[in-house]
């Protein structure tokens, strides 16, 4: 159950990482989820390596025969967020990492773009770009520039969608630095779960993307396909 693994903390908490840069190196060899400091280094390693300058890790790309075969991200604190894997040069698989990971079937998600932004999807948004899966809503879209980690805007937020603000953290997406709230709200019928992520765009805008789900599902849910759909995004410098 990925809903299962959210770790409340405060949603008032400073963002962590949201300034420092990430460098690359290449090793020959590492172990999967540890930092690579001591690990033999290579100018051709299977293994690319993006790092904080602590070492905590970013994101691995795991190249075989030329070619990507998994790229696995990590969030601020060096937890898995998902993994990626390749097949043809092409996404297959997103691994979306919790307490019980959920595998998300990407093999014939299809291209959809607006804007400077292309993401893959399982099937064409409506008019309003929300996308409904399961029993719940993926929703998304592009608006003006904003200062997304300013507490401002977290207040904006909460008034916004009537609901509670469990915790925020720094996220990247493909080289961007984004905010990512967790929220609860209370129905009548069932509590349900969700998240907010807001990701600064190339081109002076920000990407807003939302999913709610039900609070206990075995079930891939909205948030596994909305955190799949994001690590599969990609940005252009312009439209």
């Amino acid at each position: 159950m990925l809903i299962s693994s959210f770790a409340f903390g405060d949603a008032t908490e400073a963002f962590a990482r949201r300034t420092q840069p990430v460098r690359m190196r290449r090793y020959a060899s590492m172990d999967e989820g540890v930092r690579p400091r001591g690990l033999r280094r290579s100018r051709s390693g299977r293994y690319r390596v993006f790092s904080w300058p602590d070492g905590t890790i970013e994101h691995i790309d795991e190249w075989v025969e030329g070619q990507l075969y998994r790229r696995t991200t990590f969030d601020v604190s060096g937890q898995r967020m998902n993994t990626i894997f390749f097949e043809a040069r092409r996404p297959k698989t997103v691994r979306v990492h919790g307490r019980s990971s959920v595998d998300v079937d990407v093999s014939e998600w299809s291209e959809w773009s607006s804007g400077v932004v292309t993401l893959l999807l399982p099937k064409t948004p409506s008019d309003d770009q929300a996308l409904t899966v399961t029993k719940g809503t993926v929703r998304w879209r592009i608006g003006p520039e904003m200062d997304v980690f300013s507490d401002e805007t977290r207040e904006r937020l909460r008034r916004s969608c009537a609901c509670k603000l469990e915790d925020r953290s720094t996220v990247r997406v493909r080289g961007q630095a984004g905010a990512r709230y967790r929220i609860s709200l209370a129905t009548p019928d069932q509590d349900r779960w969700g998240e907010t992520w807001m990701i600064p765009l190339p081109n002076k805008q920000t990407l807003y993307f939302a999913a709610v789900t039900e609070a206990v599902t075995s079930e891939p849910t909205d948030i596994a396909i909305a955190r799949a759909a994001l690590a599969l995004v990609s940005f252009r410098k312009s439209p």
